[in-house]
């Protein structure tokens, strides 16, 4: 084998396993942000089932999501995900909450500034009745 069809390997395997790196970050970052958006979703519930049963009233639907759009924001900047509060829309749909967000997948910086970021998104509706 020669040197320069080593090398040419060598760089196309390097290649590959970068762009495997990057996919795997974005996915665990994928998995994080929707464990953080369920979570806040299935605790907002959980305090909406516990004020029915002891009697007091429960918060309206716009409260709600702000609270709920609140929990999420809290929690993605506790586990430092990139999560900015003007991407991230919370709405309610009657009986439905309609969840939508976007944030980038940092993959490459160089000198600090961001050179290759993988954009994510997530549109989810939840059923928040009691």
């Amino acid at each position: 084998m020669r040197l320069r069809t080593l090398v040419n390997r060598l760089i196309w395997l390097g290649l590959a396993a970068y762009l495997g790196y990057a996919a795997l970050l974005a996915a665990s970052s994928y998995v994080q942000v929707k464990e953080t958006v369920e979570q806040a979703v299935t605790d907002a519930v959980q305090r909406q089932k516990a004020a029915l049963a002891t009697g007091r009233p429960t918060a309206a639907a716009p409260e709600q999501a702000a609270d709920i759009k609140a929990a999420i924001l809290l929690s993605a900047r506790r586990a430092s995900l990139p999560v900015e509060a003007g991407k991230l829309v919370v709405k309610p749909e009657g009986d439905r909450l309609r969840i939508s967000l976007h944030w980038p997948c940092v993959v490459l910086t160089v000198a600090d500034e961001v050179a290759f970021a993988v954009p994510l998104w997530m549109d989810r509706t939840f059923d928040v009745r009691p």
